[in-house]
């Protein structure tokens, strides 16, 4: 059974459930946290550097990214002290430089008073976040995406900028990825994630013809859910017409 304890954010006592993260304690509670490299479905990495806070616990006092920081019975919390502010501030200018292609994290940074930076601009939109790769690994379970190179050559791509036969096209690392640096293409019945190599033939719809998921993310659905893999090849139109007709039968 979940601990329920203490702690103390800005002033004011709150409970957050023990050893959980104290960013998503922070979230639920309604704090306005910056984050691009987190996400509650998967481990946190820590990478982003935008979530920092100020803790004190035990008469210590030290800043610390609460994505991966546990939540403890009487931890203090401050959130937007002179030194956070000016380490964010920072770490968007960090960030702005190493992708500023991403019209939406220029749009996140602008949120939080940081207009642009004065570092050497690189190119590109990814930030190294690595949500694209933990989703992929600990939801998905394919493996299909992971990080190559040292320092200035690190990267996330796909061996030998090919595509990864253990892609099944679901587009997980498109709807995680923070600075829509994976981008999902579907035209027709084909499907394209240009940033990891991927190409998938889209499964029409079994109702009307329109492009649904690829069969190989059918069968992963099938698998985690027990829904047969034919009902996944129905677009959420006519998913929609069958419940409704199911109703009407029940009434």
């Amino acid at each position: 059974m979940a601990t329920i304890v203490p702690i103390i954010v800005n002033g004011r006592p709150f409970e957050a459930q023990e050893e959980t993260s104290l960013l998503k304690a922070l979230l639920k509670e309604g704090f306005d946290v910056p984050h691009l490299c987190y996400h509650e479905t998967v481990s946190a990495y820590g990478s982003c550097r935008l979530c920092l806070v100020e803790v004190e616990r035990g008469g210590w006092k030290r800043m610390a990214t609460s994505c991966n920081y546990p939540v403890r019975a009487g931890l203090k919390v401050l959130l937007d002290t002179e030194e956070v502010v000016r380490e964010r501030k920072n770490v968007f200018e960090v960030l702005l430089a190493q992708a500023p292609g991403s019209a939406r994290l220029r749009d996140y940074a602008s949120r939080y008073g940081v207009q642009g930076t004065g570092l050497k601009v690189q190119e590109g939109s990814c930030i190294l976040c690595g949500l694209c790769e933990r989703v992929c690994n600990e939801v998905i379970g394919s493996h299909a995406i992971g990080f190559s190179g040292r320092g200035a050559r690190k990267e996330l791509s796909t061996p030998y900028a090919e595509q990864n036969p253990g892609c099944i096209g679901c587009g997980s690392c498109a709807r995680v990825c923070p600075t829509d640096c994976i981008v999902i293409v579907d035209r027709g019945l084909e499907r394209e994630l240009p940033f990891i190599h991927a190409r998938h033939d889209l499964v029409p719809c079994t109702g009307c013809g329109a492009a649904t998921v690829t069969g190989a993310h059918a069968r992963w659905l099938a698998a985690r859910t027990g829904i047969p893999e034919q009902d996944h090849y129905l677009c959420d139109r006519c998913k929609a017409k069958r419940t409704a007709a199911s109703s009407d039968r029940i009434t």
